[in-house]
């Protein structure tokens, strides 16, 4: 469907082929005042196949939305407000929502798949339900319309029942009205429901193509059966105004038709199309306190609004009466106003008749045709007719035809021949072709499933698919059910696949720049690299050695999903030596000179630490020291050409005394007790 997930398509194919008639430019046709919606899946706002539509007292309007499986709230004006639901059979979820009605604060829901009614406030708070599958009494059958008369009492259209059932506002069942057939309160496929502010019950009886009311106790009351010179064609969705008036979804023709409470049309517009005032399978209307009229245009995906309508214009009113229509036209029968020809005065016995036999027959539309054969009769005179009350075409189920046997005398004899018609025959389906689309996330994918195509000999009433709301990386089977009007149903399988060919995308950490607290063995924080990608990231990898050591690595970053993509990005990580070594010189020196000039001194070893390599340790010592101090200095380089100095003093001491060597004795004569000369 756009549709698709769902079950929206089957509403498709529920359309009976039927001639499209163009009404264009009625005289007083409703003023057309906005649209809103598209075809849109797990998205806000937009549809995918909308089935029903209601008003609360504030204005806001309600939209079932089939596909996506959840009901909308919008405004008056066309505004999303709201929306509740997901796929599932628990409370507050739906595999099919078709019809909706609102009374007072509570809105109530039709889930045509699941057979049961689902009642909430006005904010979507699940508060009851009822229902399930069967013929019996509160059971349904491919459920489909709904309505709340003025006093709280809900009614249903149990479509695949041909049955009104109604029930308390609890879901207490009260009765059911009708059953199948073509006669006056008789159904073929009921579809929509609605009820007027007297409590006056009206019927969408699409098989039959008629409009039918009933007291609210189920009492039938009269038939509207043509507008205009055409033909009901498939009528679906049913309102009434303030005023009584009754407006028809009549979707066979694309059309919205309006009529009084008595039959007379006061007005219909609308034709196939997708522009303002034109539908595709117009499934609802609703009229709200104003006299706005909003349509259901299901396979538009959109709801329009019209203004009130004006004055009426004339039309021939749709007959009206106390008449099955169309009027099955008997087959060999005596005109009910004819009286036998009585040739035979004395002829008191009855003729004998035997019917044909009873008859089950395979249904081959909504009306099929039958050949039933020929009663025989015998009589001791003449016969002189014999015939039958068999329609010219038999709904489903089961007929009583009677045959009469009239003879010269004027009697007359009875049997009664039992025409049943089946349908056991399941829908054709075809889904649509296989989808394949690009992943935008591991789990939460919307695909576009595209339309199935399904036919049926009677009616499909529903194409529902199993569809989860987003698809998952990888294949999902998605199987779509049609179903028809006798609970046939066929299946079809269509394979989505969900793939990934687009690579991750991957930031490396910002590069770094740090201090080096060795040559070889620096331990560096990369930080982390940011990933994205459509799928499940298997894996975020890099190639840096557990240690750097001076200069700059390049680090790549490598990331994988689960599908085999990659990705790279590199990260610098330079390690930088600025600390000059630490340089310790030898202790101070106090040497004892041996020499003036030429002392031989050794200094020692200075001791250095870097966080680098050591480069050269040197010092300007002179080869012999100077009696005196001397200023040794030393010098520390790595390799990185940072640079240390410190000193060392060298102190060439003299601390020993002179030794002195006196010359040899000298003995001479005295030439003067005092005055020698030596």
């Amino acid at each position: 469907m756009k549709t698709f997930t769902l079950l929206q398509i089957g509403i498709i194919s529920l359309l009976l082929s039927s001639t499209l008639v163009q009404y264009s430019g009625a005289a007083n046709a409703p003023q057309y005042v906005t649209q809103w919606g598209s075809y849109g899946l797990g998205k806000l706002g937009q549809f995918a196949f909308p089935q029903g539509i209601a008003i609360d007292s504030s204005g806001n309007v309600y939209v079932t939305d089939l596909g996506n499986r959840r009901v909308e709230k919008f405004d008056f004006n066309g505004n999303f407000l709201d929306t509740w639901g997901t796929k599932g059979s628990g409370n507050g979820q739906f595999e099919a929502p078709t019809g909706i009605a609102i009374h007072e604060n509570s809105v109530y829901v039709v889930d045509n798949s699941q057979s049961r009614i689902q009642k909430f406030d006005t904010t979507g708070k699940f508060i009851t339900s009822w229902g399930s599958q069967g013929s019996g009494n509160g059971q349904f059958l491919l459920p489909q319309g709904i309505a709340v008369d003025p006093s709280g009492d809900v009614y249903v259209a149990d479509t695949g029942n041909s049955r009104i059932a109604k029930f308390s506002s609890d879901g207490k069942f009260i009765t059911s009205i009708g059953q199948s057939g073509l006669g006056n309160g008789q159904f073929l496929s009921p579809r929509a429901v609605t009820a007027d502010s007297q409590g006056s019950i009206y019927v969408s009886d699409s098989g039959n193509n008629r409009i039918e009311k009933f007291t609210q106790d189920g009492v039938f009351l009269k038939t509207f059966t043509a507008a205009s010179g055409s033909n009901l064609k498939t009528p679906l969705g049913l309102s009434v105004d303030s005023s009584g008036n009754i407006y028809i979804a009549d979707t066979g023709d694309d059309r919205i038709v309006k009529i009084d409470r008595d039959g007379n049309q006061l007005v219909s517009w609308g034709s196939q199309g997708t522009g303002a005032d034109l539908f595709d399978n117009p499934r609802d209307v609703t009229v709200d306190s104003a006299g706005n009229v909003y349509v259901v245009d299901s396979s538009n995906n959109r709801i329009q609004k019209f203004g009130s309508l004006s004055s009426p214009m004339t039309q021939s009113p749709i007959p009206v009466g106390n008449q099955t229509s169309p009027s099955p036209t008997p087959t060999n029968q005596t005109p009910q106003n004819s009286v036998p020809k009585i040739t035979n005065p004395n002829d008191k016995t009855p003729p004998t008749i035997t019917a044909p036999a009873d008859m089950i027959i395979q249904a081959t539309g909504m009306l099929t045709s039958v050949s039933i054969g020929q009663a025989t009769a015998t009589d001791d005179t003449t016969i002189t007719s014999i015939t039958n009350e068999a329609p010219p075409k038999f709904p489903l189920g089961t007929s009583m035809v009677t045959w009469t046997a009239t003879d010269s005398g004027g009697n007359i004899a009875k049997a009664v021949q039992k025409i049943t018609v089946i349908d056991t025959t399941a829908p054709t389906l075809t889904a649509p072709p296989n989808v394949t689309i690009e992943a935008k996330s591991p789990d939460h994918n919307s695909a576009d499933l595209g339309l199935p195509s399904a036919f049926d000999a009677v009616v499909v009433l529903s194409v529902t698919n199993d569809a989860p709301a987003y698809f998952s990386l990888g294949q999902t089977i998605v199987t779509w059910t049609a179903k028809d009007a006798s609970g046939n149903a066929a299946t079809a399988k269509q394979i989505v696949t969900v793939q990934d060919t687009t690579p991750p995308t991957i930031h490396a950490p910002s590069d770094i720049t740090m201090e080096a607290a060795s040559a070889t063995n620096n331990v560096a924080d990369l930080g982390n690299a940011t990933v994205t990608d459509n799928g499940m990231i298997q894996s975020v990898t890099n190639n840096a050695p557990k240690v750097f050591q001076i200069g700059t690595t390049k680090v790549t970053w490598t990331t994988k999903d689960a599908s085999g993509n990659s990705a790279t990005a590199t990260q610098m990580v330079k390690i930088v030596d600025n600390t000059p070594p630490k340089l310790t010189p030898p202790q101070d020196i106090v040497f004892d000179a041996a020499s003036m000039t030429d002392n031989h001194i050794p200094l020692g070893n200075a001791t250095v630490t870097d966080n680098g390599i050591i480069q050269s340790i040197t010092n300007n010592a002179p080869k012999v020291f100077p009696l005196g101090k001397t200023i040794v200095l030393w010098t520390a380089e790595d390799a990185a050409g940072n640079i240390s100095n410190a000193t060392q003093t060298v102190d060439a001491v003299d601390t020993t005394a002179p030794k002195i060597t006196p010359p040899k004795d000298v003995k001479v004569e005295a030439t003067s007790l005092t005055d020698n000369t030596i």
